[in-house]
């Protein structure tokens, strides 16, 4: 692995990707039973395929979420502040929730490639001291994008400067959890079990 957050997530895809399989199995199953009647009939009947094929999309989705997590946060939090504010959920917000989590993934990325794939003894300094060079890169461009999103704001026409108001709060939002919470994330899960 070229990176220790690899060795890390590799079980999750294995997962993942075993999920996905056992999915389009037992949906060609489903398929086959449709069309011939009575495959593999006696052993899977189409009833139980249907329920595995639908249980297996259902924790496929949920390891899905589990994987977006940290990016999905401060989409989360900016949303449920704005509902409690009294805004509502609409076309516009749906787009700016796409459009902002990829900022967000991209961010992390950059911060996650800056931190160090080897384990040693000054791991924890490795990832302090790469931190400290990306960071400075990462908080001009959140002020960059929050600073540009925020002239939205000037607008008499209600639905921009409520979108407006969405990314700069998501971007700003999204820098915290990457500052804030992914160091102590990736200390106590990446750099721990590399250490055991």
């Amino acid at each position: 692995m070229k990176y220790a957050s690899q060795a890390v997530a590799k079980p999750y895809f294995i997962a993942a990707i075993a999920l996905f399989v056992g999915q389009i199995l037992f949906g060609l199953i489903m398929g086959m039973q449709y069309v011939v009647g009575d495959f593999l009939f006696p052993a899977i009947p189409f009833n139980v395929a249907r329920m595995v094929h639908t249980n297996l999309l259902i924790v496929w989705l949920l390891f899905g979420f589990m994987g977006l997590l940290l990016n999905f946060l401060p989409l989360l939090w900016v949303f449920a502040l704005w509902q409690l504010n009294g805004g509502f959920i609409s076309l516009g917000t749906a787009v700016v929730l796409g459009m902002m989590l990829g900022v967000i993934v991209d961010d992390t990325l950059h911060l996650m490639l800056k931190l160090p794939s080897e384990p040693s003894k000054d791991s924890i300094a490795l990832m302090w001291q790469g931190l400290s060079k990306v960071l400075p890169v990462i908080s001009f461009t959140t002020l960059t994008i929050a600073l540009g999103f925020s002239i939205g704001l000037l607008s008499d026409f209600a639905p921009i400067a409520q979108l407006s108001l969405l990314s700069c709060l998501v971007v700003l939002f999204a820098w915290g959890f990457d500052v804030l919470m992914l160091p102590v994330l990736y200390q106590r899960w990446v750099l721990r079990r590399v250490n055991d």
